[in-house]
């Protein structure tokens, strides 16, 4: 299935019923087996928990008339 990987077979309890509709959608629209799409799904959601950090970080827009907001914070806290 993935390059220099081993397949084993498994059994699941306990997934999510629209979880697993969307799954089974996915992997007829990608032609795929199901079992790819959940490994696929899987190795993402380890990729994204790995992000750490500034890296993690998203920006945050808070608004008209914040667009000077961190100069505005250095200034209270550090002075001129």
């Amino acid at each position: 299935m993935f390059a220099g990987f081993f397949v084993v077979n498994v059994f699941v309890k306990n997934v999510d019923d629209g979880a697993y509709r969307l799954a089974k959608v996915i992997a007829a629209r990608e032609d795929k087996p199901i079992g790819r799409v959940v490994s696929e799904s899987i190795l993402l959601l380890a990729q994204r928990a790995r992000k750490k950090g500034l890296a993690a970080v998203k920006p945050v827009d808070f608004g008209p008339g914040t667009e000077k907001l961190s100069q505005s914070i250095d200034e209270i806290l550090y002075g001129d």
